[in-house]
């Protein structure tokens, strides 16, 4: 039988991890809180380094970056239109990313590989 006690760090791990990646979910209709959750997940990332949870916010900050950086080239885009698409899909990927790594966060599991561009 698998021993169910977890440590109260790993809770609190656990909690900043969920707050981080919810704050992100937020995001898309209160667009400062992902910067919330940027400073949050670089504050907390050395603190949590050699867990599950370090994933998630490494997860998290590439998240933030990789979106700031295509909403940037998409706003450069929409000169011609086809950045319009850009941004939605961005968007759209954003919002799937971060309600992804918040189901596992909750259900404590890890980000299998927290550097990928994909899902």
């Amino acid at each position: 039988m698998m021993n169910d006690y977890v440590t109260p760090e790993e809770n609190r791990f656990r909690d900043t991890c969920v707050l981080v990646h919810a704050l992100n979910v937020a995001s898309c209709v209160f667009g400062i809180t992902a910067l919330v959750a940027l400073i949050i997940a670089y504050v907390k990332r050395d603190e949590m380094a050699g867990t599950i949870w370090a994933g998630h916010l490494t997860y998290a900050i590439r998240t933030f970056w990789l979106s700031l950086l295509f909403t940037f080239i998409g706003a450069i885009l929409s000169v011609i239109g086809v950045g319009i698409v850009l941004l939605l899909l961005v968007a759209l990927w954003f919002l799937i990313r971060s309600v992804v790594a918040l189901l596992k966060a909750i259900d404590r599991r890890p980000i299998p590989d927290p550097k990928t561009f994909l899902i």
